[in-house]
């Protein structure tokens, strides 16, 4: 990464690897609320919404952490939902997006009607979210790196 320099000497390693570490958790943060943005920004243009459960849902979690968001309900009607627990390995160094509404993946990957309604198509929402927009994130991660953010 260009304008990055860091000068490693045998009395300063420490510090610059757990600053280093503390700046990669900035960065996947930062990632995550951006990618978790567009995944309900995609879930609003694809006109998906009808309760707002499945937008209100999305989240974000750093390997090792707990998403961010612990519970969630709808905009209109009764349906809520709630997260616990932590994602992947803390030593993995990435950020996840996701849902665990249970009808979000037929939303992303299409599905067939039962009773003769049909194929319905999909209207991903998570994948373009976390697949489009690489040069942002990667924008993202350069900043935070650089202590920018």
């Amino acid at each position: 990464m260009d304008g990055i320099s860091v000068e490693l000497t045998a009395d300063n390693l420490d510090q610059v690897l757990e600053e280093f570490a503390e700046q990669v958790e900035v960065g996947l943060e930062a990632i995550g609320l951006q990618a978790e943005r567009h995944a309900k920004e995609n879930i609003t243009r694809n006109g998906t919404v009808d309760t707002g459960l499945l937008r209100n849902s999305v989240t974000h979690a750093v390997s090792g952490g707990s998403p961010v968001l612990q519970q969630y309900s709808a905009d209109r009607g009764d349906g809520r939902g709630s997260y616990s627990g932590t994602v992947g390995d803390a030593s993995e160094k990435a950020v996840y997006i996701g849902t665990n509404v249970e009808y979000a993946p037929y939303v992303e990957y299409g599905h067939q009607q039962y009773g003769g309604g049909g194929h319905v198509p999909a209207k991903p929402f998570l994948r373009p979210a976390a697949a489009e927009h690489n040069d942002e994130y990667k924008r993202i991660m350069e900043k935070a790196l650089k202590d920018e953010l």
